[in-house]
């Protein structure tokens, strides 16, 4: 009785889910077709599913610049505002020190860039989403990823395609290179 008990729980619990009829014998259970069932006992219905969406989501076009990205003005005011971010860019930023990669889970490279106002932030690039980036000291480069404050001092990051597309796609260019994906 108790084998019975527990099959009829998963049962209705794949009907609850799946919105699938179940057709019970003693032996054997029959998904027998997808509908939207009412179950008994109660007045649930399942949700009905939603369409599909294009999930791809650009930066909003305040985000966008109007002409080619020149300056760090964004990222300079990010950190002076000590806001995070969804999406911020800019131009100009100059690789002050290359951190060692962090292997700790899922690769990623590090490094400082300074800002226009003397002020420095740490970069995070997911090296497994796109080619490694030829960073070294000295080197002038355009980025735009998510910017958050953090406990250790300001951060960019999600410096790359998002494979999921849930958020605006980061990058790093590097005299006209452009890393990170799309």
């Amino acid at each position: 009785m108790r084998f019975f008990n527990v099959l009829s729980l998963q049962i209705a619990l794949a009907v609850i889910t799946t919105g699938a009829f179940a057709q019970i014998t003693s032996s054997s259970v029959t998904v027998v077709g997808k509908t939207n069932p009412v179950v008994a006992g109660s007045n649930f219905r399942p949700r009905p599913t939603p369409p599909k969406r294009d999930r791809q989501v650009e930066a909003p076009a305040s985000n966008q610049p109007q002409a080619p990205l020149t300056n760090d003005s964004d990222l300079v005011r990010a950190v002076s505002d000590g806001r995070n971010v969804n999406f911020v860019q800019g131009a100009g930023v100059i690789v002050t020190r290359v951190l060692p990669d962090d292997n700790s889970g899922l690769p990623h490279q590090r490094w400082y860039v300074r800002l226009s106002n003397g002020k420095e932030i740490i970069a995070i690039y997911n090296s497994d989403m796109g080619q490694r980036v030829p960073v070294k000291p000295g080197v002038v480069m355009s980025l735009g990823g998510e910017f958050k404050m953090t406990n250790l001092g300001p951060m960019i990051h999600w410096l790359h395609s998002d494979p999921q597309g849930t958020r605006p796609n980061g990058f790093v260019i590097i005299q006209g290179v452009r890393y990170g994906g799309n």
